[in-house]
């Protein structure tokens, strides 16, 4: 698992790639927390590389989303496809968060 994290004008995009899993879930919080200290109040989520994600990384997703809420921010999804979009979808996570097709996308929606 990797994350690549950018910051584009506002907003922090955290690009996930492999799987965020029980033993991988430790290191994605602590990339995507630690992008969480400048003034960027928007985190998109970039799963277009992501192959798998379990509860463990489902749970840092709303952990995340409450530190950026508490701080008048939010949480995007975006490009989340086969199994990974499934799971999102069972766990009801598309009623919670916004999901758009690309990165772009969820960018450009202001």
């Amino acid at each position: 698992m990797n994350v690549d994290i950018q910051i584009e004008g506002n907003a922090i995009i955290a690009a996930v790639h492999g799987r965020v899993d029980t033993i991988s879930a430790q290191d994605f919080e602590k990339a995507v927390s630690g992008a969480l200290n400048g003034e960027e109040k928007l985190l998109v989520f970039d799963f277009s590389n992501l192959e798998y994600i379990s509860s463990a990384g489902l749970r840092v997703i709303l952990s995340t989303a409450k530190t950026l809420k508490g701080k008048g921010g939010e949480v995007r999804l975006a490009a989340t496809t086969g199994s990974v979009k499934k799971v999102f979808e069972i766990s009801g996570f598309f009623s919670m968060f916004k999901n758009y097709e690309t990165r772009d996308d969820a960018l450009a929606e202001t």
